[in-house]
């Protein structure tokens, strides 16, 4: 047999290389599945029926203590990613019920009042600057929202344990613009060094998730909390015999915030999305303007996995769902305006937020579209906003 020289071998170690690298890409290229959350979601809607918000809109970005505009998401001050309950960002937001108002917590910063093309920011530093607040919920239109110690990614001895008797729910008061204590932790536990984690209010109670760090262990306890009274009549000074405080199984607290197949989602928010298959795994928190705690559906149970999610806002008038692409679904009429699309859904496609961001929630206030953008790496955050849209430019005067 002939020796083959050295260049021979050169040659056919290329040949071999690059053989391989055709085959590989082939088979990944076979392998690999365009997933739903790289699809046009508005597909199954006609041409009439999508609008994209394209100069009608504005950007801004959180700092430590303010918002400020800016051309693009990506352009906003970067600083370092920190676990999302450190992190300045809106935690959550919702509708009042009757009104076109619309609130916003900011995590470490205040809360976002919206009234049609204004916002106001609140801000508290004793309040927020060492808690972490999320849980925006109302009693008679009224906002109030729930605060705990950030202890989630940190459980060592050294770890900040939250103060006695710190407050847990807190009430804001737009017009005097002071935030009330409604219940503190003495009035639900009196066992030390615990916060509440979790909670799920249902308009009538609240079921919570009691986190306690001991000398030697960290355990978790459930308890369902009723108040006897309008829960904003209470204080952290209310007898006892103002509420009702019972210990739940972990059962029972799961329960309370299981979730629900989508076929047992209200009739509004099933018409609003009836274009997407039963097979596509989407998950919605469904709030109602002014109300309590969102509950999650499920548009496929079976599902391990969920690469769509989605909030949605049940109003009087108007019910809407934000996917973290930026595809916005809505349908019914805003205030003063006439029925959008003969009542029919219509979908408006935000501005695409580069690869690592997402919107995170939203709500409409008046004519105009807010929705709460971030960067984000698995449980950590960076950057910060939200976006605000002209829907009165972006739908009506174009759709007529």
């Amino acid at each position: 047999m002939k020796k083959l020289s050295f260049k021979t071998w050169i040659l056919i170690s290329v040949i071999f290389s690059l053989i391989t690298i055709i085959v590989l890409s082939a088979a990944i290229a076979s392998c690999t599945k365009k997933t739903h959350n790289q699809e046009d979601l508005t597909s199954s809607l006609d041409d009439k029926s999508v609008f994209t918000a394209e100069n009608e809109h504005q950007w801004f970005y959180f700092s430590n203590d303010t918002f400020c505009p800016v051309e693009k998401p990506e352009y906003s001050p970067s600083s370092t990613l920190v676990p999302w309950p450190d992190s300045v960002r809106i935690s959550t937001a919702n509708n009042a019920g009757n009104t076109e108002k619309a609130f916003a917590v900011v995590n470490r910063l205040g809360i976002l009042s919206f009234n049609n093309d204004t916002v106001k920011l609140t801000k508290d530093v004793s309040v927020f600057s060492n808690h972490t607040a999320d849980n925006l919920l109302f009693y008679d239109d009224i906002p109030f929202f729930s605060l705990y110690q950030s202890m989630f990614f940190n459980d060592s001895p050294a770890a900040a344990k939250p103060a006695e008797g710190c407050s847990f729910l807190i009430q804001f008061d737009e017009k005097s613009k002071i935030f009330f204590p409604v219940i503190n932790t003495d009035n639900i536990t009196d066992e030390k060094n615990t916060e509440v984690t979790e909670l799920v209010w249902d308009g009538n109670k609240f079921f919570l998730c009691l986190k306690t760090i001991d000398k030697d262990k960290t355990y978790f306890s459930y308890r369902a909390f009723t108040p006897l009274s309008p829960v904003l009549s209470l204080t952290p000074y209310s007898p006892k015999t103002s509420y009702t405080n019972q210990e739940i199984s972990l059962d029972e607290f799961r329960n309370s915030k299981a979730i629900k197949d989508f076929s047992t989602a209200p009739k509004r928010i099933q018409n609003l999305l009836s274009g997407f298959s039963s097979k596509v795994p989407f998950l919605v928190d469904l709030k109602y303007a002014g109300g309590s705690s969102p509950v999650s559906y499920s548009n496929n149970l079976k599902s391990s996995r969920h690469e769509l999610n989605a909030k949605a806002i049940i109003a009087k008038s108007w019910s809407a769902c934000l996917f973290q692409d930026g595809t916005l679904f809505i349908e019914g009429t805003l205030p003063s305006k006439g029925i959008l699309n003969d009542g029919k859904t219509v979908a408006v496609k935000l501005p695409k937020l580069p690869q690592g961001y997402v919107y995170s929630d939203f709500v409409i206030a008046g004519s105009t579209l807010y929705a709460a953008w971030e960067e984000t790496l698995f449980y950590r955050t960076n950057r910060s906003g939200f976006l605000c849209i002209n829907l009165d430019l972006t739908l009506f005067n174009k759709h007529i």
